[in-house]
């Protein structure tokens, strides 16, 4: 079951590993802006990373499919919302 969540967000603690980390993956997935904490930085930083590249495979995915064939001559922001586009 898929629920979209754009244009929420959600502040994910321990999120550098674990289920914190599963849940901001899962979040970001469904298209919420994730803000993320955890108390080692360095970890932390590596988990956001992951997230950030979860999310440009599954446009990449969506874009190579039959569904996404229809999608031309557009910029798409992966920024989970932040930036207005007018």
């Amino acid at each position: 079951m898929h629920i979209s969540l754009s244009g929420r967000r959600a502040l994910i603690t321990g999120a550098s590993d674990g289920l914190g980390l599963a849940m901001a993956r899962r979040f970001a997935a469904s298209g919420a802006a994730v803000a993320m904490l955890a108390r080692t930085p360095a970890r932390l930083e590596a988990a956001a990373g992951a997230v950030r590249a979860e999310e440009f495979a599954a446009l990449a995915c969506f874009l190579c499919s039959e569904e996404g064939g229809y999608v031309t001559g557009t910029a798409i922001n992966v920024d989970g919302g932040r930036i207005p586009v007018v």
